[in-house]
């Protein structure tokens, strides 16, 4: 519903190009993956239907095991995945000025984290408002995110002209891929703390749900044997019992 709203409040759906970027349709996307598993889990759960709570354990088998992948992939191949955040960034500056959201989300991560751009301030070259051609007031500077100094909404304009010594003293340089990565590494054991968590939730979800299948496939394998003696005790003649 979050996400649908902020799609309503922007007022357009934005072009098929940018909905890899826009963090709206990740919200959209992982709503809609907590709801669709969720419903699995409780109807199955309501109707005790083995095939639905089945599924319900398949799906987060299947989850718990991608978290785990990316996890590893992460610790293991940091640089490469640095590269990817960095290149995603540069690709979202580009179009920083044509969505909203977008726009909200990076002025957002350079205030609170202190940074400018993907791998520094410079990155902010790629933006057709903020490129050095232009000689527009924005033309070689980066966005009031940047700013030291948030009150003073023009002190990134022509930041960049004068190379990172003059820069320095009026925006931040540093990109936001580096100082969110180095904020991870001071945090890696809440962070960790936080993931196990989750983990842990998952795996207690998918043994209760695996628990309640046993039980279902339990109780009808003995509803299943009785009427099979039922029927049995039926065929027998009405006086057999009475001549034994």
């Amino acid at each position: 519903m979050v996400g649908i709203w902020a799609i309503y409040d922007k007022g357009e759906f934005g072009s098929l190009r940018n909905i890899m970027l826009d963090p709206v349709y990740f919200i959209i996307a992982v709503g809609t993956l907590v709801v669709v598993v969720s419903t699995f889990g409780c109807i199955g759960t309501l109707r005790e239907n083995i095939w639905l709570l089945t599924v319900f354990c398949c799906l987060l088998v299947a989850l718990f095991m991608l978290e785990v992948g990316c996890g590893v992939y992460t610790f293991v191949r940091l640089n490469d995945v640095k590269s990817t955040a960095t290149k995603w960034v540069k690709k979202a500056i580009v179009i920083y000025d044509d969505d909203l959201n977008l726009k909200n989300l990076i002025d957002y991560i350079q205030k609170e984290y202190k940074c400018c751009g993907g791998a520094s301030y410079s990155d902010w070259e790629v933006n057709k408002y903020f490129n050095c051609s232009y000689t527009i007031p924005s033309g070689c500077g980066v966005p009031t995110s940047c700013c030291l100094r948030k009150t003073d909404v023009m002190c990134g304009y022509k930041s960049r002209i004068y190379g990172v010594t003059y820069a320095k003293h009026t925006i931040n340089t540093s990109g936001c891929v580096d100082n969110l990565t180095l904020i991870m590494q001071q945090d890696f054991y809440i962070i960790g703390l936080i993931v196990f968590g989750i983990g842990l939730l998952e795996i207690v979800s998918i043994l209760l749900a695996a628990n309640v299948t046993n039980h279902v496939i339990k109780v009808r394998n003995n509803l299943t044997r009785q009427r099979n003696i039922q029927e049995q005790m039926t065929q027998f003649p009405s006086g057999f019992g009475e001549a034994l």
